[in-house]
């Protein structure tokens, strides 16, 4: 007799668990976008990192019940394409938002402010610096997680 296993079929835990992290560049941002997400590989080669490119497809996959990212980086072109992530915002409301910006003037950092980014930087800078400040707050984001998660029920009434 030839017993097969429960779970076979069924995807496995860490396919269906939340990504770590999303990457979102347009075609604006395209040639600092793809080099962060090159950083980004070979730098943090174990997180889980969803690269977008197109805005209505990250907006439809962060829409799914079970897309939880922990951190979204946005790696902006110019002012109004920054202005169409304002009325995002709910969409990672939960996460932590790390904005790579096209300039530092006023108005963009202006509207920048406005998605209450937990880090700036621009476009021209290095990445290797903002692999590390990721890879830090995806440590901390977790460990905050799993800390709420293992705290005792309230039973008091």
């Amino acid at each position: 007799m030839v017993l097969k296993d429960f779970w076979e079929g069924f995807p496995d835990r860490a396919e269906t668990s939340a990504m770590d992290l999303v990457l979102y560049f347009s075609e604006e941002a395209a040639d600092a976008g793809a080099e962060l997400q090159e950083v980004l590989n070979n730098a943090l080669p174990e997180r889980r990192v969803e690269v977008f490119t197109d805005l209505e497809e990250m907006v439809t996959d962060l829409r799914r019940p079970e897309a939880e990212p922990v951190l979204v980086v946005l790696v902006i072109g110019d002012v109004a394409e920054l202005e169409e992530f304002l009325p995002l915002r709910s969409l990672w409301q939960d996460a932590g938002i790390i904005l790579v910006l096209p300039d530092e003037t006023e108005e963009t950092l202006s509207l920048a402010q406005e998605l209450n980014p937990s880090y700036i930087k621009s476009a021209d800078e290095d990445f290797v610096e903002l692999a590390s400040v990721i890879d830090e707050i995806l440590k901390e984001r977790r460990i905050t997680a799993i800390e709420e998660e293992s705290l005792p029920p309230d039973h008091n009434l």
